[in-house]
């Protein structure tokens, strides 16, 4: 009967640690990827019905469509009350510039 206890304890210690061994190695492997070099992609329609495609860095954005000018993007909600508060601010910016 103790024998019987000790491989079964030995076989849950050896699968803890399998897993534990294949969550680690897991972790590394996403800790592995360099942020700089992942890129994402999203996609914007105008009110005109034109796309514009962003692609995201760390520290870069990339507008294929407005490449060579002077880009302003906010990103907001149309139920956010700090976002209604911005509004009047963009319109003065706008006739701003």
């Amino acid at each position: 009967m103790h024998r019987q206890i000790n491989i079964l304890l030995s076989i849950i210690g050896a699968l803890i640690l399998g897993i534990g061994v294949l969550f680690y190695t897991k972790v590394l492997e996403i800790k592995r990827v360099n942020p700089s070099e992942r890129t994402e992609v999203f996609k914007f329609e105008t009110i005109d019905g034109k796309t514009i495609t962003i692609k995201a860095q760390k520290r870069r954005f990339k507008v294929k469509e407005m490449e060579g000018k002077t880009l302003f993007l906010q990103v907001f909600g149309w139920n956010c009350n700090f976002c209604k508060k911005e509004i009047p601010q963009l319109i003065k910016l706008k006739k701003t510039l």
